[in-house]
Order: C-alpha cells, then sequence, then structure tokens
C-alpha cells in the first residue's frame, strides 16, 4: 500500500550497511546457477553462432535452445525468489529486531 518512493526509500535503508553481504549471497547463488547454464545454454549458442540463419537446421538448434533456456529458467526462478524473500527477512530482522525474544512477564 505504499507508493515507489516510498518503497524505494524503504529498500535503501533497509539495505544500508549490508551492501557486501547481500552481494556475497547474490555471487554464491550465481556460482550456484552458472554450471546449469554453461552446461545446457551456452554450447547452443556457440553453435548457432556459426551457423547460416537461412538454414532450416539454425531454426532447429534455435526452437531447442529457446526451450532449453526457458526450461532452466522455469527451474532456476522459484531459487531466486525464495533467496529474494530470504534476504529481505534477514535484513528486515536485523533491522528491526524480529529474532529477539520477549519475556512471558
Amino acid at each position: 500500500g505504499i507508493g515507489i518512493s516510498a518503497s524505494i526509500k524503504r529498500s535503501w535503508d533497509l539495505s544500508k550497511g549490508s551492501v557486501g553481504r547481500i552481494l556475497g549471497v547474490l555471487f554464491i547463488a550465481t556460482l550456484v546457477t552458472l554450471p546449469a547454464n554453461l552446461v545446457l545454454s551456452y554450447p547452443l549458442q556457440i553453435v548457432l553462432e556459426a551457423m547460416d540463419r537461412e538454414s532450416l537446421l539454425f531454426w532447429v538448434v534455435y526452437a531447442i535452445n529457446l526451450s532449453i533456456s526457458i526450461a532452466v529458467s522455469i527451474f532456476f526462478l522459484p531459487f531466486w525468489q525464495s533467496l529474494k524473500g530470504v534476504i529481505y527477512y534477514d535484513l528486515q530482522s536485523r533491522r528491526e529486531g524480529f529474532d529477539l525474544k520477549l519475556s512471558d512477564r
């Protein structure tokens, strides 16, 4: 229920002082997803660069490459979305003290 500028300000305030930790998590997540992209998507793109765009074989390989890229993206999208949620929850709990234990008294 807040506007764009208010959400950007909240994001800046929330991530202040945690840029190194956020970049570290994103770097490790990239290293996790990189082998799948290197093995499944990039070799066909290299083959496509060497092929003639007018041939039927080019379009068959292009369709295969597109379907593999979409499948890899569908597979890793929940990983990236959950990672963003975990980073947000971590930043919010560090900033607002969600992990504090309150006494029953």
